[in-house]
């Protein structure tokens, strides 16, 4: 196998990793979303830390600062609200 070809296989691997990874990442969001509006706070807040383990995005970290605003842990939502 020539090093061009090992190069374009191996940059496809880690493409479809880095996809992959944001697919799970943003279902785990509409997850802590539904759980947000039926006003399950812990359980969203679970879940938008599990969607930031895998993506550290800006709606993952604005909604993690709602949802423990909501659970008044003021100083813990002040730090996501800053992350955004």
């Amino acid at each position: 196998m020539n090093c061009f070809l090992k190069i374009k296989i191996a940059a496809a691997l880690v493409f479809f990793a880095g996809a992959m990874s944001a697919q799970t990442a943003h279902k785990d969001l509409r997850l802590a979303d539904k759980a947000y509006e039926e006003k399950k706070f812990s359980a969203a807040e679970l879940g938008y830390r599990k969607a930031l383990e895998k993506d550290n995005s800006t709606k993952g970290n604005y909604n993690l600062g709602n949802t423990t605003y909501r659970q008044e842990q003021y100083d813990e939502a002040i730090k996501h609200y800053q992350a955004a």
